[in-house]
Formats: structure tokens, sequence, C-alpha cells
């Protein structure tokens, strides 16, 4: 057994618990250490994004029906986990049942474009910073929203923008 291995890509030897197993080498580990495999693929995210998003364009048929056999045979996993989301989170789901009445009844006009990217979408959502106040939100596109989510935490609780009644 293998106690270290040279880095492909860096070319430092270290422990063989810096890299990931990979089961279809010889040595049953991954060429890159974990640090270069994860640097490569922050830097190269965007790049594999925009394939992702082309394949699904492209291949727009094979995706929907593979989603929807997922869907079909993970409903009760899905029912599960919205079960268990709505018992462990009560102030989330609060707010949000606070502020969807509010647009329902007409006090809080969903906007059509993004807060952050100005991007035109039917598919503005809330983004909540602080749950206790269920009508400061800030509208944003699918993409934004997703970024926010990934903001560490002190950086999002700075961001909040305040929904006009």
């Amino acid at each position: 057994m293998i106690l270290s291995k040279t880095c492909s890509k860096c070319g430092e030897e270290k422990g063989c618990d810096l890299f990931s197993k990979d089961k279809s080498r010889k040595d049953g580990l991954d060429p890159w250490c974990k640090g270069c495999k994860s640097e490569h693929q922050r830097n190269n995210r965007e790049a594999a994004n925009n394939r992702n998003r082309v394949y699904r364009v492209v291949h727009k048929d094979k995706c929907n029906q593979y989603a929807r056999d997922y869907m079909r045979s993970h409903k009760k996993e899905r029912n599960q986990y919205a079960h268990r989301y709505k018992e462990d989170n009560p102030d989330r789901r609060a707010a949000h049942t606070f502020l969807n009445n509010s647009v329902r009844d007409g006090e809080i006009t969903r906007p059509s474009c993004c807060d952050n990217c100005g991007v035109h979408s039917y598919r503005i959502e809330a983004h909540h910073s602080d749950y206790s106040k269920p009508l400061d939100v800030k509208w944003l596109c699918g993409n934004c929203r997703g970024k926010e989510h990934r903001l560490p935490n002190e950086a999002r609780k700075n961001t909040g923008a305040v929904c006009q009644v």
C-alpha cells in the first residue's frame, strides 16, 4: 500500500489522504490532489455550466423525460422531504405564506425584473435575508437567487433590500 503520491498537476508529493478515490485508476486515487482539483473546478465552473446549459437545450426532450421519470419514481421521498421542511422551518414557512398572501391580495406587486442584474423574467422569486421580516425581500431571478444562497451567512445579511408596499 502506498503512503504518498505525486500530484500530476502541481508536482508535489502528498499523502494519499489528500487525493480523492478513483476506482478507474490503478492505484485507486485521482491523479490530481484535492487542492488542485478544487481549484480547477472553481476556475472552470462557468465553462462547465455553459456546456451543461447547451446540452440541456440540445437534448431538451431527453432531459425533460428524465426529470419526469425521476419525479414519478421519487414521489414519496419528495413528499417526506417537503413535510420535514415544513416541520423543521416554521418561521420560513410563515414568512413565505405571509408574503405569498400579500402578493395574492394585491398588497405587494411582484416585479418583472431582477433587483440584482435587471434581467426581465416571468419567474422572479422573493429572497428573504431575515425571516422575521416577511416583507423585507429582494426580488431575484433564479441565477441571482442561487448566487445569493451560496454567499456566506454574514455577507448575505448585509445585502437585504426592502420591498416597497
